[in-house]
């Protein structure tokens, strides 16, 4: 439990749990939740209500405790599996520098067997089909929507403790090039107009950008760098 007494101290607090091990084997998936955590309030620091304490539980992964509501924030990953397993397989046996042709990680991609995998990562050439038009911004529209349902069935449960507020917070760690930010949220929130399962609010974690969708809007907020 950590307890927030100001934004001071929350920023002593980010700079304690923003980062994650660079080794893949080494990563935890509670450092993603943490790190992730993180930028949400780094994002959040001039607006949230002090003081607070951060709970790190199960189901929600943490609860925010305010004087005057709870938020409950469920975290979530969203990368292609087979992107992680090359790179496991790169980290295994290959020195750096990598070549990895995201193209063959497209969501919804389906799963590649071993011998696949190691055939990609013996190539140095682009070999995947290309992006065209808007569908990087389809993608992540497509992505999130699939995200959201799988997270809205453990809402649905009784083991999961529901909250004044309800927030699923996603980190977008899908290979998406040159996706244009604006254009993807607008897409994604006419899909999860409909279909936020539940949650109050999803944030998405997108490089330094911060989208969250809430009754039928989008609203960007950049994550500033902690120094």
């Amino acid at each position: 439990m950590l307890n927030i007494d100001n934004a001071e101290t929350l920023i002593q607090v980010i700079h304690g749990i923003q980062r994650v091990s660079p080794i893949l084997k080494d990563r935890t998936k509670e450092q993603v939740e943490w790190m992730t955590l993180s930028y949400f309030l780094t994002a959040h620091t001039s607006d949230l209500h002090y003081p607070f304490v951060i709970r790190k539980t199960e189901s929600p992964d943490f609860i925010l405790d305010f004087p005057e509501a709870s938020w409950g924030t469920e975290v979530t990953e969203a990368i292609h599996p087979d992107y992680n397993r090359l790179r496991a397989l790169l980290e295994r046996e290959s020195p750096e520098p990598w070549f990895i042709d995201s193209s063959h990680f497209k969501w919804g991609t389906p799963k590649k067997s071993l011998a696949e995998l190691k055939a990609l990562a013996l190539q140095t050439e682009l070999s995947g089909s290309p992006w065209m038009g808007n569908s990087v911004e389809e993608e992540f529209s497509a992505m999130l929507k699939e995200v959201v349902a799988g997270k809205a069935t453990k809402l649905g449960t009784g083991e999961y403790q529901k909250c004044d507020r309800n927030i699923l917070l996603i980190y977008s760690n899908q290979s998406l090039p040159q996706l244009n930010i604006e254009e993807g949220a607008s897409i994604a929130k006419e899909v999860l107009r409909s279909a936020a399962g539940g949650f109050d609010v999803v944030s998405v974690v997108k490089g330094v950008t911060l989208i969250e969708f809430s009754e039928g809007q989008s609203l960007l907020k950049l994550i500033p760098k902690i120094e």
